[in-house]
């Protein structure tokens, strides 16, 4: 492990993305605020590869300087010689950024929010005065990456290569006057320097047949330079045995395509390590393969939105360096990145619209005040229907193929207990996912399985403890969850758990780990009650965890962006259209009554759209397996006084047109009714019915004003769902 200290702006990203691939679009979509700057984003790579990192570097006294710490303390990054400007009633603003991303993954960082069209102040720089005793003390025993030529860098520079250490120097941006002055100077005291071809080629004047030369003959003392070309690759020269040897490499290609930001940070940071690491490479061909390395990690984050998503998502994930690398290495022998997963991923999850609690008027993105009441200058909602898809549901595809991959490489440490059979425990949206457990388990698997509520878990006194028990909660915090989970192992002792969460800080990891249970972690960027995203993750890494090899072929087919978006689209179409004929006989909400029927893989469908509804506070619902509904259970429906409030849903599989035929026509003459169909049989026909359903009680619920993942609870109603038993209280304190 080696010592970085970094030196660089430090700067709030304020991430949107463009609806269109025109240089100026007018859409946007909002994804959220990061901390930003070049070497912030090296120093969090380096530290996620497990180096001991600073960094030094201005901010202001506002709600930028507490995301840009927050940052830091999220990458265990040292912070405390960040310097603070402004005084106890003087706001300073820390320099913020748009960080702007075309559909085609171009971007741009511009000086203007599109939330309110206000221009970001540039109040300051950091200055040799800056330099104060602890910062000085660091340059000891730290090597050096710093993003901009000036004084104080200039200053660190020399206490650095004074006491032997690295200095890196990204010279990424064109500079004029003084500061090209301060580069030639410094870059005499740099050992790594990377660039880009743009800037290279104009800091090195006039025609010249080989610039490379050029460079070695004006900054002898450079040991390694990269010149950084995009999807062009990189070339420059690297110092071997005393000898400075040419290299130009490809680049390793990109499927999915995002955006590129934070990439030759990747590239730089991976660099740096290795090297440091390795401080006397002997052959070209060494530093080649390195070089390869930090190409494939830079492509990869071309896959991710968001300058620092790459970063995030190997913490997430609990990577480690070796682990890391190997992933390079695994992009090397493909040739390619062919990455899946959700390009929304790496985004920061609890920074969104930093001034939304601000008193002032000022606008809920950058912080600028206003007097007069804002105008957007550039609108986010023009062109859009009057009832619009939640970012969830927009989302949901990339979400699914994460999952799934997830599933997939989770099998091989269930081979010895799936055989055991399976008990499901689940709550709310949960308790759906288990039941599409359930029900996968005994189609797919042939096994036995059952699905229960938490609570249910509690009235067990014995069980066979070898059968294994599943514990699915998306938030892991869900205190009915938790008092299942120690009933299970505390009272009937079980053996075998295995909890799908998507945090894994929670409690319910806390004590997967404590009784040396199996986790397996979902994408958790969304925790919304009844939450779409979470609902679709467990089901989708159920399908990778238990689908048997025959239907694997379909389901990687079913699980690409390919496949999915298509069908999100059409379906998102068709669903708003079934959700205007539902309503017109029947004022929704106040007299609207559903009737659900549904079999075998159109089961788990069903019972999630009648909680989407129930807990949505949209309807009245009741549902049935078809042949059971024949028995007695239509008797509500025929002899309601008002049939015109009556609406019968069937989903339908392609085994089930036989009775939904007949059913049709006993209903065409008394009752409104509609099919929901797929034409694909087994596990990829349960997932388009449940995506069709999800659809449909989104719609339902935009039509009548209410929101099905932030439903209102009524004041009648408080202390129902925090009652627990007596035995339960008071343990969930010390986990």
């Amino acid at each position: 492990m080696k010592k970085v200290f970094g030196a660089g702006l430090l700067a709030v990203d304020h991430i949107f993305l463009s609806l269109n691939d025109n240089e100026r679009p007018r859409k946007y979509e909002y994804l959220g605020s990061s901390g930003g700057g070049t070497v912030s984003n090296i120093l969090c790579m380096l530290s996620i590869l497990g180096h001991e990192t600073a960094i030094f570097g201005i901010t202001g006294n506002d709600m930028g300087e507490r995301i840009i710490k927050e940052d830091f303390r999220f990458f265990n990054i040292n912070h405390d010689n960040i310097v603070k400007r402004g005084k106890r009633r003087e706001i300073k603003t820390t320099r913020q950024f748009t960080h702007k991303i075309l559909l085609n993954g171009k971007h741009s960082f511009e000086s203007t929010c599109y939330e309110c069209g206000e221009k970001f102040t540039r109040d300051y720089q950091m200055t040799e005065n800056d330099l104060t005793e602890p910062i000085i003390k660091v340059t000891k025993n730290h090597n050096l990456i710093f993003d901009r030529a000036n004084k104080a860098t200039m200053k660190l520079a020399e206490y650095v290569k004074k006491n032997n250490n690295k200095v890196i120097y990204d010279f990424g941006f064109n500079i004029y006057g003084k500061y090209q002055k301060n580069s030639e100077i410094v870059l005499n005291n740099c050992d790594i320097v990377k660039t880009n071809e743009k800037v290279f080629n104009k800091f090195i004047k006039g025609k010249v047949d080989n610039k490379i030369d050029q460079w070695i003959e004006q900054y002898p003392h450079n040991e390694h330079l990269l010149i950084t070309r995009g999807d062009k690759g990189v070339y420059g020269f690297a110092t071997i045995n005393n000898e400075k040897i040419p290299f130009n490499l490809k680049a390793i290609p990109c499927e999915h395509f995002r955006d590129s930001s934070g990439a030759g940070d990747i590239f730089l940071a991976l660099t740096v390590s290795q090297l440091l690491e390795k401080r006397h490479i002997k052959k070209i061909e060494d530093f080649i393969k390195l070089i390869d390395i930090s190409q494939a990690l830079a492509s990869l984050n071309c896959t991710f939105y968001g300058a620092r998503a790459l970063q995030r998502f190997f913490l997430n994930n609990n990577y480690t360096s070796k682990e890391i690398i190997k992933t390079a290495i695994h992009i090397l022998n493909e040739g390619k990145v062919t990455n899946s997963i959700s390009p929304f991923i790496g985004l920061p999850e609890s920074i969104t619209k930093p001034y939304r609690l601000s008193k002032l008027d000022a606008c809920e993105t950058c912080g600028s005040l206003t007097k007069k009441k804002r105008k957007k200058v550039i609108s986010n909602n023009r062109g859009k229907p009057k009832i619009t898809l939640h970012k969830s549901l927009e989302k949901a595809p990339w979400t699914m193929i994460s999952s799934y991959e997830i599933g997939k490489n989770h099998q091989k440490i269930l081979k010895k207990i799936l055989p055991k059979g399976a008990l499901f425990v689940g709550s709310g949206g949960s308790l759906s996912a288990s039941i599409f457990g359930e029900t996968l388990f005994i189609k797919s698997l042939n096994s036995l399985a059952n699905s229960i509520s938490p609570f249910e878990l509690e009235s067990f006194d014995k069980i066979n403890n070898n059968i294994p028990i599943w514990f699915i909660s998306h938030g892991g915090n869900n205190t009915d969850i938790l008092g299942s989970a120690v009933w299970a192992k505390e009272k009937l002792n079980i053996k075998n758990g295995i909890v799908i969460t998507g945090s894994k800080n929670s409690k319910l990891s806390q004590l997967a780990s404590e009784y040396n249970w199996i986790t397996i972690p979902i994408p958790s960027r969304e925790r919304n009650f009844v939450s779409v995203i979470g609902y679709l993750s467990q089901i989708s890494v159920l399908c990778g965890l238990l689908s048997p090899e025959h239907e694997l072929n379909k389901l990687n087919n079913f699980f690409t962006e390919a496949n999915l978006i298509p069908i999100f689209h059409y379906y998102s179409k068709k669903m708003l259209s079934y959700s205007y004929d539902i309503t017109t006989n029947a004022k929704i909400s106040e007299n609207l009554h559903l009737i659900g029927l549904a079999r075998g893989w159109g089961w788990p469908a069903i019972v999630d759209f009648e909680s989407k509804i129930v807990e949505g506070g949209i309807s009245t619902i009741e549902i049935s397996e078809f042949k059971n509904y024949t028995h007695g259970r239509y008797i509500n429906t025929f002899g309601a006084y008002d049939r015109k409030s009556r609406y019968v849903l069937m989903l339908s599989m392609p085994k089930d047109e036989e009775v939904v035929e007949y059913l049709g026509k006993k209903f065409g003459k008394f009752i409104k009714y509609k099919v929901i169909r797929t034409d694909k049989i087994g596990i990829c026909g349960s997932l388009e019915l449940i995506i069709q359903s999800l659809f449909l009680a989104w719609y339902l619920g935009r039509i009548a004003n209410k929101n099905i993942l932030k439903p209102r609870f009524p004041r009648e109603a408080r202390g129902l769902y925090s009652w627990e038993p007596a035995w339960r209280k008071g343990r969930w304190g010390t986990l």
